[in-house]
């Protein structure tokens, strides 16, 4: 179990570090820390919130597919997360599947107002 917690650590630092990264505008940093968190990190929930994360980074890279690819693994692994159907969201609006879309913003809104 030590083992887990070291590898939650570790993903925890490239998360924060990422973020810091998403924030200055460094998306190719953001992206490796990203991807390097996720190879670490054990916790669902922070998984999720690291390819959640690399989510909103491709969607502001007009990387679409991407997008929806790791906001679909966000909801996979943490479905009662707003923020996952935000990315899911977003990203199916950047493909011009706006019904979808929809769908993924009433649902995120349902957690949080549900």
């Amino acid at each position: 179990e030590h083992k887990m917690a070291q590898g939650d650590k570790h993903a925890e630092e490239c998360l924060f570090k990422a973020n810091e990264a998403q924030q200055t505008g460094d998306v190719e940093d953001a992206h490796r820390l990203y991807t390097i968190g996720l190879e670490t990190a054990v916790c669902q929930d922070l998984r999720s919130t690291l390819v959640g994360n690399r989510s909103v980074l491709w969607a502001r890279m007009g990387h679409w597919d991407m997008a929806l690819g790791d906001a679909n693994e966000s909801v996979r692994l943490r479905p009662s997360w707003s923020r996952s159907y935000e990315c899911k969201g977003a990203a199916l609006e950047g493909l011009d599947r706006l019904s979808e879309a929809l769908d993924a913003f009433k649902k995120a809104r349902s957690f949080d107002f549900g």
